[in-house]
């Protein structure tokens, strides 16, 4: 049972990274249709997208600095 539960966890973890990967690949696919103009999203839906995502990469390096 306990062989089978840490199993069970590690194939979670996986998904969930699989999911986080996923979510990523969408946001930068939907970041790029709305430049490429095929979207009707204004300049300013562009500009906070932009932000957020610089954020993240914000956070990222602050926690490879840590």
């Amino acid at each position: 049972m306990k062989e089978k539960n840490n199993v069970l966890k590690t194939t979670i973890i996986e998904k969930e990274q699989v999911i986080n990967e996923i979510n990523n690949q969408n946001k930068v696919l939907s970041m790029a249709k709305s430049l490429s103009g095929d979207n009707s999203e204004s300049g300013k839906e562009m500009k906070l997208k932009i932000n957020e995502l610089v954020r993240e990469i914000d956070k990222c390096i602050s926690l490879l600095n840590d």
